[in-house]
């Protein structure tokens, strides 16, 4: 995930984007929802071991944190 800027239909990634897409999913999905019918509700493990921090082989040179986030979705 991403959070990108606004510039018509270009894909240019904000500073920080990958961090701030993350937890921009994560806490969506902390917050549960419907869809079709069902209602879910996710629980986030981090782990900071499976990603070194940096920008080394990230796309678009654009450094992270390192931070994995690990969510699991319930079924309510």
């Amino acid at each position: 995930a991403s959070k990108e800027k606004y510039v018509g239909k270009h894909h240019i990634i904000d500073d920080d984007g990958y961090n701030r897409g993350r937890d921009f999913v994560v806490e969506r999905a902390i917050a549960g929802g419907r869809w079709k019918g069902m209602w879910w509700r996710a629980e986030v493990e981090w782990n900071e071991n499976l990603l070194e921090p940096g920008w080394e082989g990230v796309n678009h040179n654009i450094s992270q944190d390192g931070r994995v986030a690990i969510l699991t979705v319930h079924r309510l």
